[in-house]
């Protein structure tokens, strides 16, 4: 019997002792250009969010969701603007890096939304956007999520709305986001990034403390892998026809492996998402009220 007892109680102590890895997907989108819908053009076909979210709205319920920005289009229209968010928001968006794009409807819009934007170096009116980062605990993983836009974005924005924001230094802000999550204790360091590729790889080689940068604002088509396997940077391409996904297996407070796949959608083939549907059909009848008026 005290052998038994024995036995029980090592086992017991081994077990705590096992570290089982643990495994999260990071879907993510940007640069959707305001097509709820899409378009059937054949120069620059567009599969619309309409598509792309059956494809979302079945991931796991322990996986995140981030877009990069850029979801508006270049022109104001306030309905469509609010039936994208409310889109993006059944869909359980969990952040909204914002974009220059996303300022179409004037700065107090942003201001007064809200929607779940993150942009830790930007201030309006001198109020910080995104005081500090967003923390998850999902699948037995603590993930920390900063986001920075870089000055540059702003280049063609009017003078209203430059005159109004505040930007700090998108690489200093990064580093100082990086500093907290090592304070705090984060497993995995996600990094939203608004504005050229070209730094984002910068800070993807000198801070080498994130393990994911995800990129939107140039529509460019990016998947780099480090060469440990451990470390991405990616950015989805151009309309947000794509939507990206990084499966990371992490143990031990690391990641231990790492995958990325990109989800190409077409306006001819894939489906419409029955709730997004209702919310494009909606939005096309209070257009032709306003055009009948």
């Amino acid at each position: 019997m005290l052998f038994k007892k024995g036995s029980f109680f090592l086992i017991t102590f081994l077990s705590g002792l096992l570290i089982f890895p643990q495994s999260l997907e990071i879907f993510y989108t940007a640069s959707l250009n305001g097509n709820l819908d899409g378009c059937d053009c054949k120069a620059v076909p567009r599969a619309g969010l309409v598509r792309t979210a059956s494809f979302i709205r079945q991931r796991d319920p322990s996986s995140l969701f981030f877009d990069l920005g850029d979801s508006f289009d270049v022109y104001p229209d306030e309905h469509l603007h609010t039936a994208i968010q409310s889109a993006y928001l059944s869909l359980h968006l969990d952040g909204a890096a914002l974009g220059d794009q996303d300022f179409i409807e004037g700065v107090d819009w942003i201001k007064n939304s809200s929607h779940p934007y993150l942009a830790h170096n930007l201030r309006i009116d001198g109020d910080e956007v995104s005081p500090q980062f967003k923390r998850f605990s999902t699948a037995g993983i603590e993930v920390g999520v900063g986001a920075v836009i870089d000055p540059g974005v702003f280049y063609f924005s009017a003078d209203k709305i430059k005159e109004r924001l505040i930007i700090a230094d998108p690489i200093a802000t990064a580093m100082a986001l990086l500093q907290d999550m090592d304070t705090a204790g984060i497993d995995v360091k996600v990094l939203l990034y608004h504005g050229s590729l070209e730094r984002a790889r910068d800070i993807m080689t000198t801070q080498t403390g994130w393990d994911i940068i995800l990129v939107g604002h140039e529509q460019r088509l990016e998947s780099q892998i480090s060469a440990d396997g451990r470390r991405f940077l990616g950015s989805p391409g151009d309309n947000g026809n794509r939507v990206g996904v990084v499966k990371i297996t992490v143990a031990e407070g690391r990641i231990e492996s790492l995958h990325s796949r990109f989800s190409h959608f077409s306006y001819w083939e894939d489906p419409k998402d029955p709730h997004i549907n209702g919310i494009l059909e909606e939005y096309r009848r209070s257009l032709l009220e306003r055009l009948r008026r």
